[in-house]
């Protein structure tokens, strides 16, 4: 039973309750792979693996934090991050390296994250209910429209986000980098 359905079970609903169980959105998670709905995603999985051809494996492989790829800091590992925009989620599993993107339902209390700049939160567990999307891989185009959406609801303007996600990328990668890097437009 998931917990919609154990709230719609209950005898003392307001309208207001029930407006809040039937419009919740939909809650996603991105990251480890070969999950199943009804699988069980627990705290603790890492981002350290190494699938060839992969830039974020290869920085991480060289102690390095793939930035403008889709780096971010260190991660609470007794919890599982959930969040409501399906994009961040999705960028999280282009992060693992060939992640999924999975929709769930928590597994106990849902506690605000201060860490994101979209709504999410983190819980001690939660169960997929389904698979979105196998192997997540983003093109340098997405991971650069998803990392300028964020910049911007924190207030950073576009020519900052621009430097700062080109000044995280290696030189390799520049010339694929940002719409108007190579004077085109993509």
């Amino acid at each position: 039973m998931s917990y919609d359905q154990a709230e719609i079970g209950r005898t003392n609903l307001t309208a207001a309750d029930v407006r809040d169980i039937l419009y919740r959105p939909p809650l996603y998670h991105g990251g480890v792979p070969g999950l199943s709905a009804g699988d069980l995603l627990e705290p603790g999985h890492s981002r350290d693996h190494n699938h060839p051809g992969c830039p974020w494996c290869e920085a991480r492989a060289n102690g390095g934090t793939p930035g403008g790829l889709g780096g971010d800091g260190p991660s609470e590992r007794h919890a599982v991050y959930l969040t409501t925009d399906r994009g961040y989620a999705r960028f999280h599993a282009n992060l693992y390296g060939h992640g999924d993107l999975y929709e769930v339902e928590p597994m106990g209390d849902l506690v605000p994250s201060a860490e994101d700049p979209v709504p999410s939160w983190t819980c001690q567990a939660a169960r997929v209910v389904l698979v979105v999307q196998r192997a997540v891989l983003l093109t340098m185009r997405q991971r650069w429209d998803h990392y300028w959406d964020w910049a911007k609801r924190e207030g950073v303007t576009k020519a900052q986000a621009r430097m700062e996600f080109e000044g995280m990328l290696s030189g390799k990668w520049l010339d694929r980098s940002v719409p108007g890097r190579t004077g085109q437009e993509d």
